[in-house]
């Protein structure tokens, strides 16, 4: 019997047996959920302390049939220690699958019935999408050991190849909080083989653990345990190609393509990086730049037709305080409005001059009338839990009047915003290719 290497892409079957307290009638209640016995979706709290769950044996007979489907036939032999526990529940995921059917539940010689009743000697199946689970409820169990047969058909889970088909599987998952003492596993293979045409392995947390034993020419058992919380166990098998009648299930064509998936992504990603990078820089190069000028006298004078606060704007192609500021103090160089100190030197009184606004500028009548707001004077220590709020129109003004004088082609702060939003797309999308490709690498 030879051995079969470790694959990437392994998939497994989430457990969740959570047994609860309450009326055997009554619906089921998160909170009342005996956390610990739990994997996939649901989450749980630590389990009470004066009851406990242990599996002494996790059993499975697991037939592969002519067309690929899979029969299982899981026994559970459960202690509870405290109690009463009332019901349990079972998830498996279907991202590996397509399928699962033929449901049912049996304990003490009871075949449950499927129903919606949440009464005892019952079972529900439901789906989200994702995971299908099973619910079963029993009569209350309090310091006592009780055994659960389920039994389910499990389609397109087959690994089909032209070497070997596979049959690989998560029978123990590490997602719980509970231990399971013993585990064996029996595969009937779909006919009769040598020994050198049957490989099999096991994996401990997807590290190599062993070989299972061939009991006859068309039998595996494989056998395992203790598994603490946070260990999870897999067997695999592989026998000859051609024995059943299945095909390769989509899932499977996206797992085996994974090494291609993730080099396209790698390169998909490392190319996006460097050419936003290298677009960025040409971007700037060819229209973000200021153009090379050659050196002018300086001069402390403004130029005569253009105001100060836009002098500000189109040396650093920003509005800030400071132009506006400038155009505060120009505007009462021109007689619009006075600025007197009062007694109190940290405060100061701003007077208005004139009302007409006619040879104004938008954004300099827009400052007179945030500063006076009707008003003929106002104190600085007014207007300083005030006056912010007008700051972002004021800068809007000033950029769209430097747009109207030919200064600028478009307002510098809106070119700001779109370059800095189309390389933040970048970024992401860059990052979100490299998030698939780790994505991929751990998943496929």
């Amino acid at each position: 019997m030879r051995s079969i290497p470790r694959m990437i892409g392994v998939w497994g079957v989430l457990l969740a047996l959570v047994l609860l307290a309450g009326s055997p009638t009554a619906p089921v209640a998160a909170t009342n959920a005996v956390p610990g016995f739990g994997a996939g979706p649901t989450t749980h709290a630590p389990l009470h302390q004066d009851r406990s769950v242990v599996v002494e044996r996790r059993d499975g007979n697991v037939t592969i049939e002519q067309d690929g489907d899979l029969r299982f036939v899981e026994t559970w032999e459960v202690r509870f220690d405290g109690g009463p526990f009332r019901f349990a529940f079972r998830d498996i995921p279907l991202d590996r699958l397509t399928g699962i059917s033929d449901w049912s539940v049996r304990a003490n010689g009871q075949q449950y019935q499927n129903s919606d009743s949440t009464m005892q000697g019952t079972f529900l199946v439901a789906g989200d999408g994702g995971s299908e689970r099973i619910t079963w409820y029993f009569p209350p169990a309090t310091n006592e050991t009780r055994v659960f047969e389920l039994s389910y058909t499990v389609e397109g889970a087959l690994r089909i190849y032209e070497d070997g088909d596979q049959f690989f599987w998560k029978y123990i998952e590490a997602d719980r909080e509970y231990t399971i003492n013993n585990a064996r596993v029996v595969v009937n293979l779909p006919g009769s083989f040598a020994a050198d045409e049957i490989l099999t392995r096991t994996y401990i947390n997807v590290e190599d653990a062993g070989f299972g034993e061939e009991v006859d020419s068309s039998t595996v058992l494989f056998t395992g345990g203790p598994f603490p919380p946070g260990t999870e166990w897999e067997v695999r098998v592989q026998f000859p190609h051609g024995v059943v009648d299945a095909e390769p299930q989509f899932w499977q064509r996206l797992a085996d393509s994974g090494p291609l998936l993730d080099l396209v992504a790698l390169g998909g990603s490392v190319l996006l990086f460097l050419g936003s990078i290298v677009g960025l820089y040409f971007t700037w190069y060819s229209v973000g730049r200021d153009p090379t000028v050659s050196k002018v006298a300086v001069s402390a004078e403004a130029r005569p037709n253009v105001a100060p606060g836009l002098t500000g704007v189109i040396l650093d192609e920003r509005a800030d305080l400071k132009d506006i500021l400038a155009t505060l103090i120009d505007l009462a160089r021109r007689g619009y409005l006075r600025i007197q100190e009062r007694d109190r030197r940290e405060d100061f009184l701003y007077i208005r001059e004139h009302e007409d606004t006619t040879g104004l500028m938008h954004y300099e009548a827009l400052l007179l009338n945030r500063v006076f707001g009707g008003r003929d004077s106002r104190y600085l220590s007014n207007l300083k839990e005030k006056f912010y709020n007008s700051i972002p129109d004021l800068q809007s003004a000033m950029y769209r009047e430097a747009v109207e004088q030919g200064y600028f082609p478009r307002n510098p702060q809106s070119v700001r915003y779109q370059y800095g939003g189309c390389g933040f797309a970048l970024l992401v999308a860059a990052g979100a290719s490299l998030f698939l490709w780790c994505r991929s690498s751990l998943v496929l």
